[in-house]
C-alpha cells in the first residue's frame, strides 16, 4: 500500500515501468509492484495514469528534455526557474518521485568520451539536486545512468546529494538475425549483468541503486535490420512470420537477474517494461511469469517451481498445442 507522506526507498522495491503502448488497463492486487513509472514524453499516449498507480507510488521519468537543454537552464540565472517549473509539474501531475533522464550524452565507445563528466555540468547536477530537494521536500528524486560500460557520470561527487541512481545494465547481446536458427539469444545474460552490477557497486552505495531488468520480446525480419519490441502475450499468441526472428529471455534468466537486486542489496527493481510481460497468460506459465520470476529472486526466495516452465515459455506458436 502507498504510504502517505513522502516516498522513502525502502517503500518501492519494485519499479513497474509502463511502455508507450500502454497495453493493460490496471495492475493486478497480487503484483509485486510498488510503484509505477512512465517516461513523461509517453504521456500523450498513455492511457489513464490514475487508474495504473491505484494505491501505488508515483513516479516519473522525466525524459522531455536533452542534455544540451539541461546544460542551458542549470545555470546559476535559470535554475530557481528551472526548479520552479519542475515543482509545477510535480504538484499538478500528483507525482511522488522524479527520475531525471537524458543528463548525459551518448556513449561513444570508438571516441574517448568524457562530456558526462565535465566539471561545469556536475556542479550544476549536484545544485539541482540540492535545490529542489529543499523547494520540494516531500519528493523524492533519482538520476538515470547512461547504459553500460559508461554510467555518464561522476558518482562519487554526485552521491551525497543523489538519493538513488537508476541502472541500465542492458543490450549486452545484440538482438542480429540469423538464418540458422529460430530463437535469438537472450540480450542480457544474468552472468553479464552481475559483472557491471559489481562494477557500479565499487562507485556507489549499493543501497541507492535500481538495477533495470529488461522484459520484452525482440524481433527482426532482416539481417541488420531494425528491431521491433512486443510482449510475450503477443510472441506466444500470434503465428509469426517463417521470416522472423526472436529474442527472448528465460524464467531462469529473469530470476538469476533478479537475485543480484537481494546478492548485492541494491535497492530494488526497475522493470522495463512490466506491460510487456504475458499479460494474457498466453505461454502457459500464468500471468506475468517474468515479473513473477523476478520478484523471487528481488526479495531473496529459492528459485521458483516457476522456472521449470521454461519449456513451455519459449516455444514458438507453431509448436503450442
Amino acid at each position: 500500500m502507498k504510504v502517505l507522506g513522502k516516498v522513502s526507498l525502502s517503500d518501492i522495491k519494485i519499479m513497474c515501468c509502463i511502455s508507450s503502448k500502454n497495453i493493460i488497463d490496471s495492475i493486478p492486487q497480487d503484483s509485486p509492484c510498488t510503484g509505477v513509472a512512465w517516461f513523461s514524453s509517453y504521456e500523450s499516449k498513455l492511457k489513464s495514469i490514475d487508474s495504473l498507480t491505484v494505491n501505488l507510488t508515483r513516479i516519473c521519468i522525466y525524459n522531455d528534455k536533452s542534455y544540451s537543454y539541461y546544460y542551458e537552464n542549470l545555470r546559476t540565472k535559470k535554475i530557481d526557474d528551472f526548479i520552479n517549473d519542475l515543482c509545477q509539474m510535480i504538484d499538478d501531475k500528483r507525482i511522488d518521485v522524479l527520475i531525471f533522464d537524458n543528463m548525459y550524452l551518448p556513449y561513444d565507445p570508438i571516441v574517448y568520451d568524457d562530456s558526462g563528466y565535465e566539471n561545469a555540468m556536475q556542479t550544476r547536477i549536484h545544485e539541482l539536486f540540492k535545490k529542489i530537494q529543499i523547494k520540494n521536500p516531500n519528493t523524492l528524486y533519482g538520476l538515470m545512468l547512461r547504459a553500460v560500460p559508461d554510467p555518464g557520470f561522476n558518482l562519487p561527487y554526485l552521491e551525497p546529494v543523489v538519493p538513488f541512481f537508476v541502472y541500465p545494465a542492458c543490450d549486452l547481446v545484440d538482438c542480429d538475425y540469423y538464418d540458422d536458427v529460430t530463437e535469438m539469444p537472450s540480450q542480457d545474460p544474468a552472468d553479464q549483468v552481475e559483472e557491471f552490477v559489481k562494477a557500479i557497486v565499487s562507485k556507489v552505495k549499493s543501497s541507492k541503486i535500481y538495477l533495470v531488468i529488461q522484459i520484452g520480446v525482440y524481433s527482426s525480419k532482416l539481417y541488420d535490420g531494425p528491431l521491433n519490441a512486443d510482449t510475450y502475450t503477443t510472441f506466444c499468441s500470434v503465428k509469426p512470420s517463417k521470416y522472423r526472428r526472436f529474442c527472448i529471455d528465460y524464467l531462469s534468466n529473469f530470476y538469476k537477474k533478479g537475485k543480484l537486486v537481494s546478492t548485492y542489496k541494491l535497492a530494488g527493481a526497475f522493470l522495463y517494461t512490466y506491460d510487456f510481460d504475458d499479460y494474457h497468460c498466453k505461454c502457459g506459465c500464468g500471468c506475468y511469469a517474468a515479473t513473477t520470476a523476478i520478484n523471487a529472486g528481488v526479495q531473496g526466495s529459492p528459485e521458483p517451481e516457476l522456472t521449470k516452465c521454461d519449456k513451455t515459455w519459449t516455444l514458438r506458436y507453431k509448436d503450442r498445442k
